[in-house]
């Protein structure tokens, strides 16, 4: 729970700097450009691939341009279960009558993904993106992993990838 706070304030204060200057992205790159710092400020406190954090956020919502990120900030797609360890406890009943995540704000969906990464798939934690190409039971679709590593590979998102020393970390 610390850990939640402590990001927490974090993202509020930068949420609050980076509102003032930037508006709704455009492109795929200026929405890269937009979420860089919060992917990477999870990845530190986290362990999670800010390439990954990015990818998915844009594979699954086209870069926060669906009807989900738009009426929910949910940029990730995460459905909704009542007793799930989640960030929000809210959320929002799309026109299929799904029940998504509900999020204040985009800095609430990303803490919310990076920790559902983290306590559900603990091997992604301070690896190499690639790792991801061996989970199990995440993504629909059987070619998810590969798509996603080619995002990955196309927009030269592992650039912002921290190449952590596993010596050096404690866990």
């Amino acid at each position: 729970m610390v850990l939640y706070h402590r990001i927490h304030i974090l993202m509020l204060t930068y949420l609050l700097i980076l509102s003032l200057l930037i508006g709704e992205p455009e492109s795929q790159e200026e929405y890269i450009q937009k979420h860089l710092f919060k992917a990477k400020i999870l990845e530190i406190l986290t362990g999670i691939p800010t390439s990954l954090q990015l990818a998915q956020s844009l594979v699954e919502t086209g870069g926060g341009k669906s009807y989900i990120a738009k009426h929910s900030n949910n940029h990730f797609g995460i459905k909704y279960f009542p007793n799930a360890i989640s960030y929000t406890n809210t959320f929002f009943i799309d026109r299929r009558q799904v029940k998504w995540r509900s999020y204040i704000n985009t800095w609430h969906s990303f803490i919310d993904h990076a920790l559902f990464l983290s306590h559900h798939y603990p091997q992604l934690r301070y690896q190499s993106v690639t790792t991801c190409n061996q989970l199990k039971g995440y993504g629909g679709k059987a070619n998810y992993w590969s798509y996603i590593n080619s995002l990955i590979h196309r927009k030269k998102l592992h650039q912002y990838d921290t190449n952590w020393n596993r010596s050096s970390i404690q866990r």
